[in-house]
């Protein structure tokens, strides 16, 4: 995928995935440009997003929650992979080429936990 901005242009933008447990969560993002993107987030209840990153490295109150992969030039990828941790991660995902100055990517990351769950719920107070 190749979405073109005016400072760059991605050569990875994120895309929305499901989470499964057990299962990594990465969401790649890279440019055609040597500056690092800016990671954004807001979470399933949130109205507003907060900056992850700045200068390709994470805030201090994300660094428990995931790592960059400068390698594969700031690739956003979470530490916890246990099930009861992925609604955790549940949210919209900026990535901002750029430094937080060109172009913005997108993705949305949902659980398959979550889901299952409320429909679990569901059933058992509509049909008991």
């Amino acid at each position: 995928m190749r979405v073109t901005g005016c400072d760059g242009a991605f050569t990875e933008a994120p895309s929305d995935m499901t989470l499964v447990p057990g299962c990594l969560l990465r969401l790649n993002c890279s440019s055609d440009i040597l500056a690092p993107v800016e990671w954004q987030y807001r979470n399933i209840t949130g109205t507003g997003f907060s900056t992850m990153t700045a200068f390709g490295l994470l805030a201090p109150e994300f660094t428990h929650l995931f790592t960059i992969d400068s390698g594969n030039q700031y690739d956003l990828v979470a530490t916890q992979e246990q099930m009861g941790e992925s609604e955790t991660y549940c949210g919209t995902y900026h990535c901002v080429d750029n430094n937080g100055a060109g172009e913005i990517g997108s993705a949305d990351v949902a659980s398959k936990y979550r889901f299952i769950w409320i429909i679990t719920i569901f059933f058992f107070f509509v049909f008991r």
